[in-house]
Protein backbone atom coordinates (compact mmCIF):
# COMPACT_ATOMS: atom_id res chain seq x y z
CA UNK A 1 0.00 0.00 0.00
CA UNK A 2 2.45 2.36 0.73
CA UNK A 3 4.85 1.73 -2.17
CA UNK A 4 1.41 2.48 -4.61
CA UNK A 5 0.60 5.28 -2.61
CA UNK A 6 4.61 6.67 -2.93
CA UNK A 7 4.30 5.55 -7.38
CA UNK A 8 1.23 8.09 -7.51
CA UNK A 9 2.46 10.99 -5.58
CA UNK A 10 5.76 10.83 -8.26
CA UNK A 11 3.07 10.39 -11.44
CA UNK A 12 1.39 13.25 -9.95
CA UNK A 13 4.57 15.62 -9.82
CA UNK A 14 5.60 14.65 -12.97
CA UNK A 15 2.36 15.51 -13.92
CA UNK A 16 1.85 18.69 -12.51
CA UNK A 17 5.60 19.80 -13.42
CA UNK A 18 5.27 19.48 -16.38
CA UNK A 19 1.75 21.60 -16.45
CA UNK A 20 3.38 24.29 -14.95
CA UNK A 21 5.82 24.66 -17.06
CA UNK A 22 3.05 24.23 -19.66
CA UNK A 23 1.21 27.29 -17.87
CA UNK A 24 4.31 29.56 -17.83
CA UNK A 25 5.02 29.09 -20.97
CA UNK A 26 1.62 29.92 -22.16
CA UNK A 27 1.97 33.48 -19.40
CA UNK A 28 4.69 34.63 -21.34
CA UNK A 29 3.14 34.20 -24.83
CA UNK A 30 0.30 35.87 -24.02
CA UNK A 31 2.09 38.72 -22.41
CA UNK A 32 4.55 38.75 -25.20
CA UNK A 33 1.22 38.71 -27.73
CA UNK A 34 -0.07 41.43 -25.66
CA UNK A 35 2.80 44.01 -25.98
CA UNK A 36 3.47 43.82 -29.09
CA UNK A 37 -0.45 44.88 -29.58
CA UNK A 38 0.41 47.54 -27.41
CA UNK A 39 3.65 48.76 -29.08
CA UNK A 40 1.95 48.70 -32.69
CA UNK A 41 -0.87 50.67 -31.43
CA UNK A 42 1.89 53.09 -29.74
CA UNK A 43 3.82 52.98 -33.62
CA UNK A 44 0.24 53.15 -35.60
CA UNK A 45 -0.82 56.14 -33.26
CA UNK A 46 2.92 58.32 -33.67
CA UNK A 47 2.54 57.29 -37.19
CA UNK A 48 -0.98 59.11 -37.46
CA UNK A 49 -0.07 62.05 -35.58
CA UNK A 50 3.05 62.65 -38.09
CA UNK A 51 0.41 62.41 -41.05
CA UNK A 52 -1.58 65.28 -39.28
CA UNK A 53 0.88 67.49 -38.93
CA UNK A 54 2.13 70.57 -41.45
CA UNK A 55 4.70 69.75 -44.30
CA UNK A 56 7.03 73.01 -42.80
CA UNK A 57 6.96 71.25 -39.26
CA UNK A 58 8.02 67.47 -40.94
CA UNK A 59 10.88 69.51 -43.18
CA UNK A 60 12.14 70.97 -39.94
CA UNK A 61 12.86 67.35 -39.37
CA UNK A 62 14.72 66.09 -35.82
CA UNK A 63 17.17 68.04 -34.21
CA UNK A 64 20.47 67.45 -34.98
CA UNK A 65 21.93 67.75 -31.32
CA UNK A 66 19.76 64.97 -30.35
CA UNK A 67 20.28 62.93 -33.15
CA UNK A 68 23.97 63.56 -32.30
CA UNK A 69 23.85 62.65 -28.92
CA UNK A 70 21.72 59.43 -28.70
CA UNK A 71 24.81 58.05 -30.96
CA UNK A 72 27.25 59.41 -29.17
CA UNK A 73 25.70 57.46 -26.05
CA UNK A 74 25.27 54.55 -27.87
CA UNK A 75 21.43 54.49 -27.63
CA UNK A 76 20.98 55.19 -31.80
CA UNK A 77 22.38 52.11 -34.05
CA UNK A 78 20.06 52.75 -37.05
CA UNK A 79 21.53 55.88 -38.35
CA UNK A 80 24.65 55.66 -40.12
CA UNK A 81 26.95 58.75 -41.75
CA UNK A 82 28.02 61.97 -39.67
CA UNK A 83 27.16 65.50 -40.29
CA UNK A 84 24.41 63.99 -42.55
CA UNK A 85 23.13 60.76 -41.45
CA UNK A 86 21.16 58.17 -43.12
CA UNK A 87 18.23 56.21 -42.23
CA UNK A 88 18.04 52.23 -44.36
CA UNK A 89 20.01 54.40 -47.05
CA UNK A 90 18.07 57.87 -47.48
CA UNK A 91 18.83 61.20 -46.00
CA UNK A 92 17.38 61.86 -42.70
CA UNK A 93 15.80 65.52 -42.00
CA UNK A 94 17.45 67.49 -38.95
CA UNK A 95 17.44 70.79 -38.53
CA UNK A 96 19.37 73.48 -35.65
CA UNK A 97 15.82 74.42 -35.24
CA UNK A 98 13.40 71.67 -35.04
CA UNK A 99 9.86 72.25 -34.07
CA UNK A 100 9.72 71.99 -30.19
CA UNK A 101 6.74 69.48 -29.39
CA UNK A 102 6.24 67.99 -32.70
CA UNK A 103 6.60 64.09 -32.62
CA UNK A 104 10.00 64.72 -34.45
CA UNK A 105 11.28 66.65 -30.77
CA UNK A 106 12.15 64.77 -29.49
CA UNK A 107 12.33 61.86 -31.76
CA UNK A 108 12.93 59.81 -29.18
CA UNK A 109 10.79 58.82 -26.62
CA UNK A 110 9.96 56.63 -23.83
CA UNK A 111 6.45 55.01 -23.01
CA UNK A 112 6.06 53.13 -20.16
CA UNK A 113 2.84 50.87 -19.72
CA UNK A 114 2.21 48.05 -17.46
CA UNK A 115 5.40 47.30 -16.15
CA UNK A 116 7.03 47.52 -19.36
CA UNK A 117 9.51 50.57 -21.41
CA UNK A 118 9.18 50.64 -24.65
CA UNK A 119 11.21 52.82 -26.65
CA UNK A 120 9.29 55.09 -29.61
CA UNK A 121 12.02 56.17 -32.55
CA UNK A 122 10.47 58.50 -35.28
CA UNK A 123 12.68 58.91 -38.28
CA UNK A 124 11.74 61.58 -41.38
CA UNK A 125 13.81 60.75 -44.55
CA UNK A 126 13.85 62.48 -47.74
CA UNK A 127 12.97 60.14 -50.94
CA UNK A 128 12.07 61.07 -54.66
CA UNK A 129 9.43 59.98 -56.32
CA UNK A 130 9.72 59.45 -60.34
CA UNK A 131 7.32 60.77 -62.52
CA UNK A 132 7.04 57.91 -64.73
CA UNK A 133 7.00 55.01 -61.45
CA UNK A 134 4.57 56.85 -58.92
CA UNK A 135 5.12 53.24 -56.80
CA UNK A 136 8.91 54.08 -56.10
CA UNK A 137 10.22 56.31 -53.86
CA UNK A 138 14.20 56.86 -54.14
CA UNK A 139 16.88 57.89 -52.20
CA UNK A 140 18.11 59.80 -54.44
CA UNK A 141 16.78 62.23 -57.52
CA UNK A 142 17.53 61.49 -61.36
CA UNK A 143 15.69 64.13 -62.87
CA UNK A 144 13.58 67.59 -62.42
CA UNK A 145 10.60 65.74 -62.61
CA UNK A 146 11.08 63.81 -59.36
CA UNK A 147 8.21 64.72 -56.65
CA UNK A 148 10.24 64.96 -53.23
CA UNK A 149 8.08 63.22 -50.93
CA UNK A 150 8.74 62.56 -46.55
CA UNK A 151 9.43 59.20 -45.69
CA UNK A 152 8.19 58.31 -41.94
CA UNK A 153 8.88 55.40 -39.99
CA UNK A 154 8.21 54.27 -36.40
CA UNK A 155 10.29 52.40 -34.42
CA UNK A 156 9.53 50.65 -31.23
CA UNK A 157 12.09 48.60 -29.09
CA UNK A 158 10.93 46.54 -25.57
CA UNK A 159 11.44 43.56 -23.67
CA UNK A 160 8.91 41.71 -22.13
CA UNK A 161 9.10 40.39 -18.24
CA UNK A 162 10.15 37.22 -18.24
CA UNK A 163 12.07 37.42 -20.93
CA UNK A 164 15.58 39.42 -22.27
CA UNK A 165 15.03 39.41 -25.85
CA UNK A 166 14.67 42.70 -27.44
CA UNK A 167 11.89 42.59 -29.61
CA UNK A 168 10.60 45.74 -32.18
CA UNK A 169 8.03 46.39 -34.34
CA UNK A 170 8.04 48.80 -36.88
CA UNK A 171 5.32 51.05 -39.92
CA UNK A 172 6.07 53.69 -42.48
CA UNK A 173 4.25 55.82 -44.27
CA UNK A 174 4.94 58.17 -47.21
CA UNK A 175 3.54 61.98 -46.89
CA UNK A 176 3.75 64.94 -49.40
CA UNK A 177 1.97 68.60 -48.81
CA UNK A 178 1.39 70.61 -52.21
CA UNK A 179 3.09 74.21 -52.20
CA UNK A 180 -0.01 75.48 -54.10
CA UNK A 181 -1.80 75.43 -51.04
CA UNK A 182 0.29 78.83 -49.67
CA UNK A 183 0.65 79.44 -45.82
CA UNK A 184 0.99 76.63 -43.56
CA UNK A 185 -0.84 78.94 -41.33
CA UNK A 186 -4.39 77.57 -43.52
CA UNK A 187 -3.44 74.12 -43.96
CA UNK A 188 -1.44 72.68 -41.44
CA UNK A 189 -2.27 69.35 -42.52
CA UNK A 190 -0.73 66.88 -44.98
CA UNK A 191 -3.75 66.99 -47.48
CA UNK A 192 -4.61 67.84 -51.31
CA UNK A 193 -5.56 71.54 -51.49
CA UNK A 194 -9.21 73.30 -50.30
CA UNK A 195 -10.67 76.55 -51.36
CA UNK A 196 -8.21 79.52 -50.16
CA UNK A 197 -9.86 82.82 -49.24
CA UNK A 198 -8.61 86.05 -48.04
CA UNK A 199 -10.11 89.57 -47.41
CA UNK A 200 -8.89 92.95 -45.63
CA UNK A 201 -10.46 95.55 -45.10
CA UNK A 202 -8.73 98.78 -43.75
CA UNK A 203 -10.17 102.13 -42.20
CA UNK A 204 -6.83 103.98 -41.85
CA UNK A 205 -6.92 106.93 -39.88
CA UNK A 206 -3.65 108.54 -41.70
CA UNK A 207 -0.64 110.15 -40.03
CA UNK A 208 0.55 114.05 -39.63
CA UNK A 209 3.86 114.38 -38.85
CA UNK A 210 6.39 117.59 -39.03
CA UNK A 211 10.30 117.36 -39.87
CA UNK A 212 13.47 119.34 -39.15
CA UNK A 213 14.80 120.87 -42.17
CA UNK A 214 19.02 121.65 -41.96
CA UNK A 215 19.75 124.84 -44.08
CA UNK A 216 23.28 123.79 -44.47
CA UNK A 217 23.07 120.68 -45.81
CA UNK A 218 18.78 119.92 -47.06
CA UNK A 219 20.29 115.82 -47.98
CA UNK A 220 20.72 115.32 -44.13
CA UNK A 221 18.23 115.61 -41.02
CA UNK A 222 18.11 118.11 -38.53
CA UNK A 223 15.96 119.36 -35.56
CA UNK A 224 12.50 120.50 -35.38
CA UNK A 225 14.16 123.22 -32.57
CA UNK A 226 17.23 124.25 -32.90
CA UNK A 227 18.01 123.70 -29.08
CA UNK A 228 16.72 120.04 -29.40
CA UNK A 229 17.80 117.05 -30.80
CA UNK A 230 14.49 115.50 -32.01
CA UNK A 231 14.02 115.68 -36.04
CA UNK A 232 10.55 114.56 -36.61
CA UNK A 233 7.31 114.48 -34.23
CA UNK A 234 4.64 112.28 -35.87
CA UNK A 235 0.86 111.67 -34.67
CA UNK A 236 -0.73 108.19 -35.81
CA UNK A 237 -4.30 108.60 -35.83
CA UNK A 238 -6.98 105.78 -34.49
CA UNK A 239 -7.56 103.26 -37.10
CA UNK A 240 -9.60 99.73 -37.63
CA UNK A 241 -8.37 96.99 -39.74
CA UNK A 242 -9.65 93.08 -40.13
CA UNK A 243 -8.03 90.36 -42.26
CA UNK A 244 -9.10 86.42 -42.62
CA UNK A 245 -7.35 83.69 -44.45
CA UNK A 246 -9.27 80.61 -44.67
CA UNK A 247 -8.62 77.12 -46.42
CA UNK A 248 -7.95 74.08 -44.70
CA UNK A 249 -8.59 76.06 -41.65
CA UNK A 250 -9.17 79.79 -40.81
CA UNK A 251 -7.69 82.61 -39.04
CA UNK A 252 -9.66 86.05 -38.74
CA UNK A 253 -7.90 89.27 -36.87
CA UNK A 254 -9.43 92.39 -36.34
CA UNK A 255 -7.95 95.47 -34.34
CA UNK A 256 -9.14 99.04 -33.42
CA UNK A 257 -6.02 101.19 -32.48
CA UNK A 258 -6.12 104.48 -30.38
CA UNK A 259 -3.94 106.87 -31.97
CA UNK A 260 -0.04 106.92 -31.05
CA UNK A 261 2.70 109.36 -31.20
CA UNK A 262 5.98 108.57 -32.77
CA UNK A 263 9.54 110.92 -31.65
CA UNK A 264 12.21 110.05 -34.65
CA UNK A 265 10.44 107.06 -35.81
CA UNK A 266 10.38 105.28 -32.09
CA UNK A 267 7.17 104.58 -29.81
CA UNK A 268 6.78 107.85 -27.21
CA UNK A 269 3.18 107.30 -26.14
CA UNK A 270 -0.10 106.12 -26.92
CA UNK A 271 -0.51 102.64 -28.95
CA UNK A 272 -3.47 101.17 -27.14
CA UNK A 273 -5.59 98.29 -28.84
CA UNK A 274 -8.36 96.17 -28.70
CA UNK A 275 -7.26 92.84 -30.84
CA UNK A 276 -9.86 90.07 -31.35
CA UNK A 277 -7.90 86.82 -32.63
CA UNK A 278 -10.04 83.98 -33.62
CA UNK A 279 -9.01 80.50 -35.24
CA UNK A 280 -10.65 77.20 -36.13
CA UNK A 281 -7.11 75.02 -36.07
CA UNK A 282 -8.07 71.87 -33.60
CA UNK A 283 -5.11 72.60 -31.69
CA UNK A 284 -6.10 76.03 -30.72
CA UNK A 285 -9.40 76.92 -28.82
CA UNK A 286 -10.41 80.37 -29.99
CA UNK A 287 -13.36 80.28 -31.96
CA UNK A 288 -14.52 83.57 -30.96
CA UNK A 289 -13.33 86.36 -29.42
CA UNK A 290 -14.24 89.91 -28.62
CA UNK A 291 -12.22 93.06 -27.20
CA UNK A 292 -13.45 96.32 -25.99
CA UNK A 293 -11.32 100.19 -26.42
CA UNK A 294 -11.38 102.82 -24.72
CA UNK A 295 -8.43 104.54 -25.13
CA UNK A 296 -7.06 108.30 -23.80
CA UNK A 297 -5.74 111.16 -25.49
CA UNK A 298 -2.43 110.99 -26.06
CA UNK A 299 0.22 114.26 -26.14
CA UNK A 300 4.06 115.26 -26.31
CA UNK A 301 5.83 118.64 -26.98
CA UNK A 302 9.05 119.54 -27.76
CA UNK A 303 10.16 122.80 -26.20
CA UNK A 304 12.91 124.83 -27.34
CA UNK A 305 14.91 127.43 -24.88
CA UNK A 306 13.38 130.64 -26.53
CA UNK A 307 9.99 128.87 -25.00
CA UNK A 308 8.24 127.55 -28.60
CA UNK A 309 7.03 124.66 -28.50
CA UNK A 310 5.80 122.03 -30.98
CA UNK A 311 3.14 119.59 -29.75
CA UNK A 312 1.70 116.29 -30.85
CA UNK A 313 -1.95 115.30 -29.91
CA UNK A 314 -3.59 111.99 -30.84
CA UNK A 315 -7.27 111.92 -29.81
CA UNK A 316 -9.05 109.87 -27.51
CA UNK A 317 -10.78 106.71 -29.00
CA UNK A 318 -13.23 104.27 -28.63
CA UNK A 319 -14.02 100.58 -29.91
CA UNK A 320 -14.34 97.06 -30.58
CA UNK A 321 -12.91 94.14 -32.16
CA UNK A 322 -14.95 90.99 -33.12
CA UNK A 323 -13.62 87.95 -34.64
CA UNK A 324 -15.76 84.72 -35.06
CA UNK A 325 -15.12 81.09 -36.55
CA UNK A 326 -18.10 79.07 -37.32
CA UNK A 327 -20.03 80.90 -34.81
CA UNK A 328 -23.91 80.16 -34.90
CA UNK A 329 -24.74 83.89 -34.61
CA UNK A 330 -22.61 86.68 -36.24
CA UNK A 331 -24.19 89.17 -34.10
CA UNK A 332 -21.73 91.94 -33.40
CA UNK A 333 -19.78 91.12 -36.77
CA UNK A 334 -22.23 92.68 -38.81
CA UNK A 335 -21.05 94.41 -42.30
CA UNK A 336 -20.12 97.94 -41.91
CA UNK A 337 -23.24 99.05 -43.12
CA UNK A 338 -24.71 97.81 -40.06
CA UNK A 339 -26.29 94.36 -41.65
CA UNK A 340 -26.47 91.45 -39.64
CA UNK A 341 -24.80 88.79 -41.95
CA UNK A 342 -26.73 84.91 -42.22
CA UNK A 343 -25.56 82.20 -39.74
CA UNK A 344 -22.93 79.69 -41.08
CA UNK A 345 -19.95 81.21 -42.53
CA UNK A 346 -17.02 80.12 -41.87
CA UNK A 347 -15.58 83.29 -40.42
CA UNK A 348 -15.90 86.70 -39.58
CA UNK A 349 -14.21 90.12 -38.38
CA UNK A 350 -15.07 93.55 -37.66
CA UNK A 351 -13.47 96.47 -35.97
CA UNK A 352 -14.95 99.36 -35.58
CA UNK A 353 -13.49 103.03 -33.99
CA UNK A 354 -14.80 106.44 -32.94
CA UNK A 355 -12.07 108.80 -32.17
CA UNK A 356 -13.75 111.35 -29.37
CA UNK A 357 -11.29 114.38 -29.67
CA UNK A 358 -8.71 116.27 -32.30
CA UNK A 359 -5.65 115.03 -33.54
CA UNK A 360 -3.21 117.48 -33.95
CA UNK A 361 0.14 119.21 -34.81
CA UNK A 362 0.57 122.57 -33.24
CA UNK A 363 2.91 125.74 -32.39
CA UNK A 364 2.96 127.75 -29.32
CA UNK A 365 4.98 130.49 -27.60
CA UNK A 366 6.03 134.13 -28.33
CA UNK A 367 8.88 135.53 -30.56
CA UNK A 368 9.83 138.91 -30.32
CA UNK A 369 6.91 139.42 -28.97
CA UNK A 370 4.62 137.53 -31.52
CA UNK A 371 2.27 135.44 -30.65
CA UNK A 372 3.39 131.92 -32.71
CA UNK A 373 0.34 129.60 -31.90
CA UNK A 374 -0.68 127.63 -34.79
CA UNK A 375 -1.90 125.04 -35.98
CA UNK A 376 0.38 123.22 -38.52
CA UNK A 377 -2.20 120.32 -39.15
CA UNK A 378 -5.31 118.87 -37.60
CA UNK A 379 -7.94 116.25 -38.02
CA UNK A 380 -11.42 116.20 -35.65
CA UNK A 381 -14.06 114.47 -34.46
CA UNK A 382 -16.02 112.21 -37.31
CA UNK A 383 -19.75 112.05 -37.05
CA UNK A 384 -19.86 108.35 -36.51
CA UNK A 385 -17.69 105.30 -36.38
CA UNK A 386 -15.06 104.21 -38.73
CA UNK A 387 -15.81 100.10 -39.48
CA UNK A 388 -13.87 97.28 -41.43
CA UNK A 389 -15.57 94.69 -41.94
CA UNK A 390 -14.44 91.03 -43.57
CA UNK A 391 -16.15 87.25 -43.56
CA UNK A 392 -15.88 84.29 -45.71
CA UNK A 393 -19.75 83.30 -46.16
CA UNK A 394 -21.86 80.10 -47.50
CA UNK A 395 -25.07 81.21 -47.09
CA UNK A 396 -26.75 83.61 -49.30
CA UNK A 397 -27.26 86.78 -47.44
CA UNK A 398 -30.05 89.03 -49.55
CA UNK A 399 -29.48 92.84 -49.90
CA UNK A 400 -26.10 92.27 -48.19
CA UNK A 401 -22.79 90.41 -48.75
CA UNK A 402 -22.56 87.14 -50.88
CA UNK A 403 -26.11 87.09 -51.86
CA UNK A 404 -25.41 83.76 -53.85
CA UNK A 405 -25.87 80.70 -51.57
CA UNK A 406 -22.68 78.30 -52.27
CA UNK A 407 -20.94 75.37 -50.81
CA UNK A 408 -17.19 76.90 -51.84
CA UNK A 409 -17.67 79.98 -50.08
CA UNK A 410 -17.86 83.42 -51.00
CA UNK A 411 -15.16 86.21 -49.48
CA UNK A 412 -16.17 89.80 -48.71
CA UNK A 413 -14.87 92.78 -46.92
CA UNK A 414 -16.16 96.28 -46.88
CA UNK A 415 -15.49 99.50 -44.90
CA UNK A 416 -16.69 102.78 -43.79
CA UNK A 417 -14.14 105.67 -43.08
CA UNK A 418 -15.38 108.76 -41.59
CA UNK A 419 -13.03 111.32 -40.67
CA UNK A 420 -13.65 115.00 -39.53
CA UNK A 421 -12.62 118.03 -40.77
CA UNK A 422 -9.03 118.30 -41.73
CA UNK A 423 -6.73 121.65 -41.75
CA UNK A 424 -2.92 121.50 -42.89
CA UNK A 425 -0.75 124.26 -42.97
CA UNK A 426 -1.88 127.16 -40.91
CA UNK A 427 0.08 130.66 -39.79
CA UNK A 428 0.60 132.12 -36.64
CA UNK A 429 -2.22 133.91 -34.88
CA UNK A 430 -0.36 136.67 -33.92
CA UNK A 431 0.53 137.50 -37.66
CA UNK A 432 -1.89 139.30 -40.38
CA UNK A 433 -3.37 136.64 -42.39
CA UNK A 434 -3.42 136.90 -46.08
CA UNK A 435 -6.82 138.73 -47.31
CA UNK A 436 -9.58 135.79 -47.92
CA UNK A 437 -7.29 133.46 -45.79
CA UNK A 438 -9.33 130.30 -43.80
CA UNK A 439 -6.62 129.75 -41.36
CA UNK A 440 -4.89 126.77 -43.24
CA UNK A 441 -3.68 126.45 -46.29
CA UNK A 442 -5.55 123.14 -47.24
CA UNK A 443 -8.91 122.28 -45.81
CA UNK A 444 -10.74 119.30 -46.08
CA UNK A 445 -15.30 118.97 -45.32
CA UNK A 446 -15.51 116.20 -43.02
CA UNK A 447 -16.85 113.28 -45.01
CA UNK A 448 -17.55 109.52 -44.96
CA UNK A 449 -15.96 106.82 -47.90
CA UNK A 450 -17.81 103.38 -48.34
CA UNK A 451 -16.24 100.29 -50.26
CA UNK A 452 -17.79 97.12 -50.89
CA UNK A 453 -15.93 94.15 -52.28
CA UNK A 454 -16.60 90.15 -52.59
CA UNK A 455 -15.44 87.00 -54.75
CA UNK A 456 -15.90 83.51 -55.17
CA UNK A 457 -17.72 81.32 -57.12
CA UNK A 458 -20.54 82.60 -58.84
CA UNK A 459 -20.12 85.66 -57.29
CA UNK A 460 -17.75 88.13 -58.31
CA UNK A 461 -18.32 92.07 -57.75
CA UNK A 462 -16.93 95.43 -56.30
CA UNK A 463 -18.43 98.60 -55.37
CA UNK A 464 -15.55 101.61 -55.76
CA UNK A 465 -15.26 103.87 -52.61
CA UNK A 466 -18.16 105.92 -52.95
CA UNK A 467 -17.12 109.39 -51.26
CA UNK A 468 -20.66 110.74 -49.27
CA UNK A 469 -21.04 113.39 -46.61
CA UNK A 470 -22.82 116.83 -46.96
CA UNK A 471 -21.44 117.76 -50.33
CA UNK A 472 -17.66 117.41 -48.88
CA UNK A 473 -15.25 119.98 -50.86
CA UNK A 474 -10.96 119.99 -50.34
CA UNK A 475 -10.13 123.54 -50.59
CA UNK A 476 -6.85 124.58 -51.62
CA UNK A 477 -4.98 127.99 -51.10
CA UNK A 478 -4.48 130.02 -54.28
CA UNK A 479 -2.49 132.64 -52.58
CA UNK A 480 -5.81 134.75 -52.68
CA UNK A 481 -8.57 132.24 -52.33
CA UNK A 482 -9.05 128.90 -52.80
CA UNK A 483 -10.12 126.36 -55.30
CA UNK A 484 -12.82 124.01 -54.05
CA UNK A 485 -12.91 120.91 -55.34
CA UNK A 486 -15.86 118.53 -54.42
CA UNK A 487 -15.29 115.23 -53.19
CA UNK A 488 -17.75 113.06 -54.66
CA UNK A 489 -16.93 114.21 -58.05
CA UNK A 490 -13.47 114.96 -58.60
CA UNK A 491 -11.12 112.07 -60.38
CA UNK A 492 -8.39 110.45 -57.60
CA UNK A 493 -5.02 111.37 -58.57
CA UNK A 494 -5.52 115.05 -59.12
CA UNK A 495 -2.66 117.31 -58.12
CA UNK A 496 -3.26 121.18 -56.69
CA UNK A 497 0.09 123.39 -56.18
CA UNK A 498 0.15 125.75 -53.25
CA UNK A 499 2.20 128.99 -53.87
CA UNK A 500 4.89 130.09 -51.19
CA UNK A 501 3.00 132.44 -49.10
CA UNK A 502 4.38 134.56 -46.32
CA UNK A 503 2.88 136.83 -43.64
CA UNK A 504 4.95 139.45 -41.57
CA UNK A 505 4.43 141.61 -38.49
CA UNK A 506 7.04 143.45 -35.95
CA UNK A 507 9.92 141.85 -37.51
CA UNK A 508 9.08 138.82 -37.70
CA UNK A 509 8.01 136.59 -41.15
CA UNK A 510 7.14 133.20 -41.19
CA UNK A 511 6.98 131.67 -44.56
CA UNK A 512 4.85 128.79 -46.32
CA UNK A 513 7.43 127.79 -48.53
CA UNK A 514 8.93 124.13 -49.79
CA UNK A 515 12.71 123.97 -48.52
CA UNK A 516 15.27 125.28 -50.86
CA UNK A 517 17.05 122.65 -53.34
CA UNK A 518 20.56 120.98 -52.75
CA UNK A 519 22.12 124.58 -54.45
CA UNK A 520 20.29 126.98 -52.19
CA UNK A 521 17.64 127.77 -55.41
CA UNK A 522 14.02 128.83 -53.39
CA UNK A 523 10.78 127.10 -54.36
CA UNK A 524 8.49 129.43 -55.66
CA UNK A 525 5.66 127.09 -53.90
CA UNK A 526 4.64 125.66 -50.15
CA UNK A 527 4.26 121.98 -52.18
CA UNK A 528 1.52 120.10 -53.25
CA UNK A 529 -1.97 118.27 -52.90
CA UNK A 530 -2.74 115.35 -54.16
CA UNK A 531 -6.07 113.55 -54.32
CA UNK A 532 -5.36 109.67 -53.17
CA UNK A 533 -6.66 107.03 -54.65
CA UNK A 534 -9.05 104.98 -52.88
CA UNK A 535 -10.30 102.52 -54.96
CA UNK A 536 -10.38 98.62 -53.41
CA UNK A 537 -7.92 96.01 -55.32
CA UNK A 538 -9.96 92.89 -55.72
CA UNK A 539 -8.25 89.88 -56.21
CA UNK A 540 -9.40 86.27 -56.93
CA UNK A 541 -10.40 83.55 -57.70
CA UNK A 542 -11.30 81.27 -54.90
CA UNK A 543 -12.12 78.47 -57.08
CA UNK A 544 -9.56 75.43 -56.10
CA UNK A 545 -9.50 74.06 -59.72
CA UNK A 546 -7.91 77.15 -60.86
CA UNK A 547 -5.70 77.78 -58.00
CA UNK A 548 -4.16 73.69 -56.95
Amino acid sequence: MLIEVMVSIAVFGIVFTSLGLAMQQAFVATRGSKDLQVATQLVNERLEQLRAIAGDTLMAGASISEVEGAINSGEEDRLTGSDTYQFNGETLITSTSPVSGSPLNPYRSQVTTDGISITLATYATRCYQPAADPGSCNATSSAATDQELIRITVVANWVSPGSSTVRSVSNQSLVFSPSSCLSTSTHPFSAPCQSFMYAGANAAGGTLSVQGYNATTPSQSAPILATTGLESLEVRLPDATSSLQVEQVGRVKAVASGAYVLEDGQLATGGQSAIALATSDPSQTTTTNSQSLSAPEVTRSVARDNGLTISATGAAAVGAAVAAMHASSLSGCESALGVVQATGGPACGSASLTPTGTNSLSLAGELDGVNMATTLASVASPAGDSVAHVGAYTEDNPDSLCDVETPVGCAAGDLRSRSGAVQIGGLPVGLPAPSGWLGAAVLVDANQADATAETGPGVTTQTEPAVTGDSPVLRVWTGSGYNSIPLTTTTAGSTWTIPATSVTGSGVTVELRSPPGPGGEQSTDAGTVTLGDRALVLQGPTDCSLIC
